[in-house]
């Protein structure tokens, strides 16, 4: 059961258990209870009787009398009084009543030995008691005590009655009567009142208690359920804590519970975020290192591949000397500026490796300084106008003006030359190769370089940025080209931090490099 429903029915359980408990003891207790209290009281009635009866008090014995009876108990007063003369035995004595319950005179007059009160003189009897021996009966078994209650059997009188009996003085004894119908009836009375008030208190205990177990169960419910969203990672939600019960120093463990889940689910969301970000960021690591690897594999099948040509070229013409083929001046002169120029191709692919490998191991880091961009456009393209002249394509410098980078010199004068040799390579004959220079903004200075003419396929244009990667391996073979020139551009950009890429434009294609401008 939901601890709502468990609260409720406790409570209701006990609230029960209380009414039964009431029953059972106004059933089984409380008569006794009543009669044991009602003997008390007619106890102290008798004995504040006695008092001012024995200080000879009249008017206070009367009035001691009246609030005795006021008490629904009955008094009678008994005193034995003179009822006859015999010559041989003397006088005969019996027990008179002198009281009954509203009544002090009537009857015949006698003079008994002992006033009923100080200084008074015959008294008028009520009844004369002679026919019956019960009250001398009673006086007897008394026996030196003061007072005692008639035993059960003498109870049991008609209407029954609990009487208690006793004596005043030598002559006078007080009888104090209750009905035992009246404590009966009060003892039922306040059964059946206790358990009509408990009734009325289960049902405003339940209606009560109902209210109470929602109140105090709906922070459990708070609590619960973000701890289930703990539990399944969801870390969004947090237990309700006022403002004001937080700023309390006395605070009840609901309170201390709710900010406690708090604060665990803080913990945990932030611990979750950064293993998750652990994760994400080893997953990069593996990632990048398969795919290191397999750069290093391809670059390894690459480099075989590259090596593998101009060795083969350079061992046959090698052998031809050896064999005597080239049995003329001019044909081994062949043969030498052959096995030369392999040489050489083979000596570039492998500075242009280890440069490359200095790069992305970091081994080469850039040492910026403020490099004058327009100047060294000048004097690049300067040195590649023979080329162009060659392949017939114009070189237009657009880049005149005064522009600086801060940037490795090195870096720059490969990034520029790399671009400008490639625009050349893929430019038709008439075409035309431009460079220019514009600051996108007051901090950053951009390089361009158009071509026109030919475009890189939109498939390529991610992957021209890798090593040994030819869009045309064909033409690429025939130029000498390694497809290493646009990898160390990418390498050195880079590791300084710069935009890079390709962009395929009307007529052409530009690539461009963004380095910081040095201001002022």
């Amino acid at each position: 059961m939901k601890l709502t429903v468990r609260l409720f029915v406790a409570v209701a359980l006990v609230l029960l258990i209380n009414l039964a408990l009431i029953w059972a003891f106004g059933n089984l207790f409380l008569e006794d209870y009543y009669l044991s209290h009602k003997r008390n009281a007619i106890s102290g009635d008798f004995d504040r009787l006695l008092e001012t009866y024995a200080a000879g008090d009249e008017a206070q014995t009367r009035a001691v009398i009246a609030s005795i009876e006021e008490s629904n108990t009955r008094v009678q007063l008994h005193s034995l009084v003179q009822i006859g003369y015999f010559p041989m035995s003397g006088p005969v004595y019996a027990y008179a009543m002198i009281y009954a319950t509203g009544t002090m005179l009537g009857g015949e007059d006698y003079v008994y030995p002992g006033d009923l009160f100080t200084g008074r003189g015959p008294m008028t009897v009520i009844q004369r008691t002679e026919k019956s021996p019960r009250i001398a009966r009673l006086a007897e078994q008394l026996e030196g005590r003061r007072a005692a209650f008639v035993d059960s059997g003498e109870t049991t009188q008609p209407g029954g009655q609990l009487e208690l009996f006793g004596r005043l003085d030598e002559y006078t004894v007080a009888a104090l009567q209750t009905p035992l119908e009246s404590v009966k009836e009060s003892a039922a009375l306040a059964t059946r009142f206790s358990l009509l008030s408990g009734l009325i208190a289960l049902g405003a205990g339940i209606v009560i208690t109902l209210m109470i177990s929602m109140v105090f169960a709906r922070p459990l419910r708070q609590v619960t359920a973000v701890a289930g969203d703990i539990a399944r990672l969801d870390f969004s939600r947090r237990v309700p804590v006022r403002e004001r019960d937080a700023k309390r120093r006395s605070k009840d463990e609901l309170q201390i519970l709710g900010e406690s889940i708090n604060t665990m689910a803080d913990a945990l969301e932030r611990d979750h975020q950064a293993l998750s970000q652990y994760n994400q960021q080893l997953r990069r690591d593996i990632d990048e290192r398969i795919l290191t690897e397999q750069a290093q594999k391809a670059l390894v099948s690459n480099i075989s591949h590259e090596l593998k040509t101009p060795l083969a070229i350079i061992s046959g013409y090698a052998e031809g000397l050896k064999e005597g083929l080239a049995d003329d001046e001019s044909t081994r002169e062949e043969y030498c500026g052959v096995i030369l120029e392999e040489s050489r191709n083979m000596t570039r692919l492998i500075q242009s490796l280890l440069r490359l490998t200095r790069l992305q191991s970091g081994l080469a880091a850039p040492s910026p300084t403020d490099v004058d961009m327009s100047a060294l456009v000048g004097r690049i393209l300067s040195g590649l106008s023979l080329q162009a002249q060659r392949e017939n394509v114009s070189i237009e410098n657009a880049a005149a003006g005064d522009y600086h980078a801060w940037a490795d010199l090195d870096a720059c004068e490969q990034v520029i030359r790399n671009y400008v040799t490639n625009a050349l390579r893929h430019t038709p004959e008439g075409g035309t190769v431009r460079v220019s220079i514009g600051m996108p903004d007051a901090l950053k200075l951009r390089l361009e370089v158009y071509n026109s003419g030919s475009r890189v396929a939109e498939p390529d244009l991610p992957r021209i940025w890798d090593s040994f990667y030819r869009a045309d391996a064909a033409r690429s073979r025939e130029d000498g080209e390694v497809g290493l020139g646009l990898a160390i551009v990418k390498a050195h950009m880079t590791a300084h931090g710069g935009a890079y890429g390709c962009e395929n434009v009307e007529n052409g294609v530009v690539f461009y490099a963004e380095f910081a401008a040095v201001c002022g």
